[in-house]
């Protein structure tokens, strides 16, 4: 079976959140899930950043969708798009 790298937008609810802690939150609970290979931040606007999170996820029916909706269902992220999804070689 072979392995997926998926890149999701997390976006925070706001300025307000900290980042920080939002990256170690969502590394624990998609970490429970599968690999979370990178965390990065891209600048929206305003002083409003949304992290980029990369994942390696086993080829399995319906895994995505778990990770997705386990990303949504975090306290402090608002919206959740799953930006680049590619087949690992």
């Amino acid at each position: 079976m072979g392995e997926v790298i998926t890149t999701f937008k997390v976006m925070p609810d706001g300025l307000e959140i900290d980042l920080d802690g939002l990256k170690e939150t969502i590394k624990k609970d998609v970490g429970a899930l599968v690999e979370v290979h990178n965390i990065g931040e891209q600048p929206i606007a305003f002083g409003l950043k949304a992290l980029m999170v990369m994942v390696v996820i086993p080829e399995q029916e319906g895994i995505l969708d778990k990770v997705e909706n386990t990303l949504g269902a975090i306290e402090g992220v608002s919206q959740v798009d799953t930006v680049d999804v590619r087949r690992a070689l």
